[in-house]
């Protein structure tokens, strides 16, 4: 699935149907310049988003409330690393994930160092891209966390050079809404799926398609962002 953040849709389909969409989107989408796009293309946006990433953002060492993700996390039950998580919750976190934004051309980059003013390390940066819509290089990263709503100015050492940066709040960009498209019948999704899921789309029909596609398909649009489904 998708992980951008951005406005549009996840299309799930029988294998069989998959080269006859393809086709179809980008033959209608000519006149609108639609192009296929890579994961290059999914991270700008995701950083974008302040998405974190397993690997970058999120790792075994990293907690979910430093992350940013406790209104995911299950605090009230035991699991492995709950008791880290519990600390922190009771305690505060020593660090906690912010945006950056170069004041420079350069693009912070997953390991690079963030200095203050004195010269003295308070973070590092865990993912880093030149944002397309907001036109300047961006990053995440973990910074002191009495840091987090200060104006001081900051700096980040790539190795080969230390540029300013300033901190911002995580999204970058206000988030679209991301959509589900499920084309399905009996074959692919089946009712009992259609039924259980159908109450918390904030939309939802039936409609029927062309030849290529026989039988009912449902249609869901779904605010992923203010779901209360498990």
């Amino acid at each position: 699935t998708g992980y951008t953040g951005a406005g549009g849709y996840e299309i799930y389909c029988d294998n069989k149907n998959v080269k006859h969409l393809w086709d179809t989107i980008f033959n209608e989408g000519k006149e609108f310049n639609v192009s296929p796009i890579g994961l290059a293309a999914r991270d700008s946006l995701r950083i974008e988003m302040g998405y974190c990433l397993y690997g970058n953002e999120i790792d075994d060492d990293r907690s979910p409330i430093e992350a940013g993700l406790g209104w995911i996390t299950k605090t009230q039950t035991n699991f492995y690393g709950s008791n880290r998580v519990k600390e922190d919750i009771e305690n505060g976190c020593k660090y906690m994930i912010a945006g950056i934004v170069s004041k420079d051309r350069m693009i912070p980059r997953k390991g690079n160092i963030i200095l203050n003013c004195s010269n003295h390390e308070i973070g590092i940066i865990t993912s880093g891209t030149f944002s397309p819509t907001l036109k300047k290089p961006i990053g995440i990263g973990y910074i002191l966390k009495n840091y987090i709503n200060s104006d001081a100015e900051i700096f980040i050492d790539n190795k080969r050079k230390i540029f300013k940066g300033k901190l911002s709040s995580l999204p970058f960009i206000e988030f679209w809404v991301n959509k589900i498209l499920i084309l399905g019948g009996s074959g692919f999704i089946g009712y009992s799926l259609y039924k259980e899921l159908s109450p918390y789309f904030k939309t939802f029909g039936t409609f029927y398609s062309n030849k290529n596609f026989k039988g009912n398909k449902h249609f869901f649009e779904y605010d992923i962002r203010n779901s209360n489904v498990e």
